[in-house]
């Protein structure tokens, strides 16, 4: 055989092979794509425990996914925050958000408020939490990557309704929320995150929640005694105070009651009534048409959201060799704390409520602190049931 026939055969030869090696291969890929539609198009399940809590204690259900999904959402949030120049965050242990959004998928509504009658702080508080909390809930569906099309809830159509969720709350939230979601998300002094996602499978509905925390205690503890409050922490960054400064700021909400889902439907935004909207409530942007909230007197509840009824303002002790006087203006009381000792990295004080409780007796007393620089230390609710 001439060379030249020779090398001509074996390149045929070689075209032969490599023709069937794509062939192979296609047939090879486009199986590979049946069975990875085939597999995305079957739904995971999620069927949380009752999670109402019961003596500061819930049943927290996680999905078996729940790392996968709670690191993308935090990736989400951090890409937001470092492209607006702020700190990434850390993965909280505290499961206020899980169990708000069990609850939300589990009763069928959609509120920062649940069923029980609690309010963001509040759970935040009877789950372990001893810094400050704020919150952020989103609705949406499992849906395609173009969030066009509603799909059976697979890991990538949970995801998708994430980053969707996600991207509503930083681009799209001024109509809504006066950009109360965005600001959360880029709070500088947020330092981590607590992430819910429960989802329902028969409606596509996927309820996410972010319960930004500025967590900066290494040590604390806080307790209620016969009409006093004593706080001793240590933390892991300076707080500053100024003589004379206001430090603590007192809210007040009734003690939470059963709150019942409105309009016989789900998804029901939880709201109070201000008793059937006849009053204006002072500062409230989130009264309901419906007796949700069983108002007894007008205003009682003040929003699923808002901190409260501002009742009192905490001082430092009254200088030695001076007389202060507690005094009460518009509602409010301001009074000088007992006893307050402070480092940058120490705190230790109690003071008394005796002057505030009798004016309002039993409920929900949330304490905010604050230092100099207006950061908020913290949003600890005290439950007085007298």
């Amino acid at each position: 055989m001439q060379p030249s026939r020779f090398k001509r055969l074996l390149i045929a030869v070689l075209l032969l092979v490599i023709i069937i090696g794509i062939i192979a291969a296609s047939r090879l890929q486009f199986r590979s794509a049946i069975q990875t539609t085939q597999t995305s198009q079957t739904a995971i399940p999620f069927v949380p425990l009752n999670p109402i809590i019961l003596n500061g204690k819930a049943n927290v259900t996680f999905p078996s996914s729940y790392s996968i999904l709670a690191n993308y959402s935090l990736t989400l949030i951090n890409k937001d925050r470092v492209e607006g120049g702020f700190k990434a965050l850390t993965l909280s242990s505290i499961s206020s958000a899980q169990q708000h959004a069990n609850s939300e998928m589990y009763y069928g509504y959609f509120s920062h408020w649940d069923t029980q009658g609690y309010k963001p702080y509040m759970r935040y508080t009877l789950l372990g939490g001893s810094g400050a909390v704020s919150e952020n809930v989103a609705l949406s569906s499992c849906q395609d990557s173009t969030h066009q099309h509603i799909e059976p809830c697979t890991i990538e159509t949970i995801e998708n309704a994430i980053n969707g969720s996600e991207w509503m709350m930083m681009n799209n939230d001024t109509i809504c929320c006066d950009n109360g979601h965005r600001t959360d998300i880029l709070d500088p002094f947020h330092n981590r995150v607590s992430i819910g996602i429960a989802w329902n499978a028969i409606s596509s509905k996927v309820y996410f929640v972010e319960d930004f925390e500025n967590s900066y205690f290494l040590t604390t503890k806080f307790s209620y005694s016969s009409g006093v409050v004593t706080i001793q922490t240590t933390q892991t960054v300076p707080l500053f105070f100024t003589p004379n400064k206001d430090i603590l700021a007192i809210y007040y909400d009734p003690l939470p009651q059963p709150i019942a889902v409105g309009f016989n439907s789900t998804h029901s935004d939880l709201q109070p009534d201000c008793l059937g909207n006849a009053t204006t409530c002072a500062g409230e942007s989130t009264c309901g048409t419906v007796n949700e909230a069983m108002e007894t007197k007008p205003c009682e509840y003040w929003g699923a959201y808002d901190a409260g009824r501002l009742v009192g303002y905490g001082f430092l002790p009254c200088p030695n060799g001076y007389y202060c006087q507690n005094m009460t203006m518009t509602g409010s009381t301001a009074f000088y704390a007992n006893q307050w000792e402070y480092s940058a990295y120490k705190l230790s004080g109690n003071f008394s409520l005796t002057d505030i409780t009798p004016n309002y007796g039993n409920g929900v007393y949330t304490f905010y602190l604050f230092d100099s620089e207006n950061k908020n230390w913290l949003s600890l609710s005290i439950f007085v049931d007298s």
